[in-house]
């Protein structure tokens, strides 16, 4: 059980904010985000001795930093991708990043998807642009995808965290990712083990010492102000690690598992779609992922540690399971990626389909990211910024009709 994977298909790939939507088939990029309103929240004071830009009071605001984009090995991850705040103003005549996502399906599958079907999404990232490294040091997020997923599959979230002053790390997870899962249970190749522990401590120490490919992050990364950031399966994995070095906070999307207590610990999200048919929102437990997973989400943050630590859950209305993530653009025929994978006979995307994990529920997907980017992006910056951002929680609901249940404290 855990988030879908669906990777090949036309459709517009969306951004952050509410710049508007790219036409269907064209790919898409993530937008510059919503209009900033008053920047009087924002500061360029944060925690201890971090130095930053002034950051837009809108929550969903495109950040000050262009967001430079870097793909590296590292230990047994096959890839990792890293998204930071880069120099201003060096991205002028760069070309924006785009990313076929036909790449994260098993090697031998990827020519079997057209490429008029395909799927290529943008972020408004640049390759390999400069760190701003006048400002900083910055806090991390280290995002975990869900079962038969990817490292990008939140690609618009990453993309408006790392503008705003973070550096966010995303690897292909073995054993959890995408082209793993359909050799494991449909392609009839080998896939390494999952192990998200020692996944994650990898991260952590790459990030701790950085080093050959990431040498570029010595000097400027904090890291005992981390953020462990998960969905589905990786958000019931992160749940379990709130322990590790220098975390300080948890983001659960879609996760039903309920987040250890630590010491370092200062905040727990949890956010969720009501209508997820995997993991459910509130109880009985229906869903598939029942079977890995019990309970349901709601559950996990009522048991999730309260005072000191703040706490908070958001639903929306509506939402499937994927409604968290990038993962539900569809093309000019109403097929997800998964469905055109399928269509196109990629081996085990017929298995994933029938499990029913591709689920988006109602909600158009740009207004389940925009939900997910504005309570995230609040947390983050409450919690690792020291940015004042009760306005935005006390706006919430108003803002966004969508919002059925937002709780806070136990």
């Amino acid at each position: 059980a855990g988030a879908s994977g669906a990777t090949a298909g036309k459709g517009g790939a969306s951004g952050a904010g509410t710049s508007g939507t790219p036409a269907a088939g064209s790919g898409g990029s993530a937008g510059g985000g919503g209009a900033g309103g008053k920047s009087g929240s924002g500061s360029n004071t944060a925690c201890a001795n971090t130095k930053i830009l002034q950051l837009p009071a809108d929550p969903i605001a495109r950040g000050p930093w262009p967001v430079g984009e870097k793909t590296v090995k590292l230990g047994r991850f096959s890839a990792v991708e890293i998204m930071y705040p880069a120099q201003p103003g060096s991205q002028k005549d760069k070309p924006v990043l785009k990313q076929d996502l036909r790449e994260f399906l098993p090697q031998r599958e990827r020519a079997r998807v057209p490429d008029d079907q395909a799927a290529i999404v943008s972020a408004d990232t640049y390759r390999d642009l400069p760190l701003d490294a006048e400002h900083g040091p910055y806090p991390v997020v280290i995002l975990v995808h869900g079962t038969a997923s990817f490292r990008v599959a939140s690609f618009s979230t990453q993309a408006l965290w790392a503008s705003r002053g973070f550096i966010v790390m995303a690897a292909d997870h073995p054993g959890l990712y995408l082209a793993d899962y359909l050799a494991r249970f449909g392609c009839n190749l080998d896939a390494p083990r999952e192990d998200l522990n020692d996944d994650v401590d990898a991260e952590l120490a790459a990030l701790t010492n950085p080093s050959g490919e990431l040498a570029f992050l010595a000097g400027h990364v904090d890291s005992t102000r981390v953020a462990l950031a998960g969905h589905s399966a990786g958000a019931v994995g992160v749940a379990q690690l709130s322990g590790k070095p220098g975390v300080q906070m948890v983001l659960a999307l879609a996760g039903n598992a309920a987040v250890r207590s630590a010491p370092a610990l200062k905040s727990v999200l949890f956010v969720g779609g009501e209508a997820d048919a995997v993991l459910s929102y509130n109880p009985p437990a229906t869903g598939i992922g029942r079977l890995q997973f019990p309970g349901t989400q709601t559950e996990a943050y009522t048991a999730s540690p309260g005072e000191p630590v703040t706490k908070r859950i958001v639903g929306i209305r509506g939402g499937g399971h994927l409604v968290v993530t990038d993962l539900c653009q569809k093309n000019a025929r109403n097929q997800s990626d998964l469905q055109v994978a399928q269509a196109n006979g990629v081996c085990g995307t017929a298995l994933l389909n029938g499990l029913g994990i591709a689920d988006c529920g109602t909600v158009e997907r740009t207004a389940g990211t925009e939900i997910v980017n504005y309570v995230t992006t609040s947390a983050l910056e409450e919690t690792l910024l020291c940015q004042d951002r009760d306005q935005a929680w006390s706006q919430l609901k108003g803002r966004y009709s969508l919002v059925d249940d937002f709780r806070e404290g136990n």
